[in-house]
């Protein structure tokens, strides 16, 4: 009998732990960019994730992570949008609707890009992953840890820094990395490609990585 209680108590925990941490699907997305165009994105909290596509077209999927009280966590949600513009050789794509003081949801995006085109990112908080694409990376993460991985063959030169925190670029060649407190940097620029990866984070870890 006792053992049963114990696996009751256990289910339950398990069941109000997944009740706490429901996914809203918010938006999804897709816009044609022309060749010459740069993508660039506004993204305020949560999870960023950037990768490739074959296509000519960019997608965005945006869900929210819900924390708790789920009810009010989805009236809340629905406030969120995602906005475009097309102006100046850049699509630029933005959050809007995140309320200023939140800790009921995160947002987890997933942006599917041209491996060859450009991208810029302004981040507030949360983890950012770039992965595979070969244009030109400007990267701004207020607070959180970056990671970026992409091929040494078309890459030029890597700039990362990071307020408080760890940066580090590994290359086929070598291993550049610089632990400090305040203001830690690594920079490499023996590379033969044509694009230039600039990494800043305000407070956490940056990673870059030629393969």
């Amino acid at each position: 009998m006792r053992r049963t209680l114990v696996l009751a108590a256990l289910c339950s925990l398990a069941l109000a732990t997944a009740v706490r941490a429901e996914e809203i699907p918010v938006d999804q997305l897709s816009y044609p960019v022309p060749r010459d165009h740069q993508v660039r994105i506004k993204f305020p909290v949560g999870d960023l994730r950037v990768e490739t596509t074959n296509g000519d077209h960019i997608e965005f999927e945006l869900r929210a992570n819900c924390h708790r009280h789920w009810e009010r966590c989805a009236d809340r949600v629905r406030n969120v949008r995602v906005e475009s513009e097309d102006f100046g050789g850049k699509l630029r794509l933005e959050i809007r609707g995140y309320p200023k003081m939140n800790t009921g949801f995160s947002l987890i995006g997933v942006l599917r890009v041209p491996r060859d085109h450009g991208l810029e990112v302004h981040m507030g908080v949360g983890d950012l992953v770039v992965e595979g694409l070969q244009g030109n990376l400007d990267l701004n993460l207020g607070v959180g840890d970056a990671r970026i991985r992409t091929d040494e063959s078309a890459v030029r030169d890597v700039d990362v820094a990071t307020g408080i925190g760890d940066a580090d670029v590994r290359t086929h060649t070598g291993h550049v990395r610089h632990h400090g407190f305040i203001s830690s940097s690594a920079n490499w620029d023996e590379g033969r490609g044509k694009a230039s990866v600039n990494l800043r984070v305000g407070v956490g870890d940056a990673d870059v990585r030629l393969d």
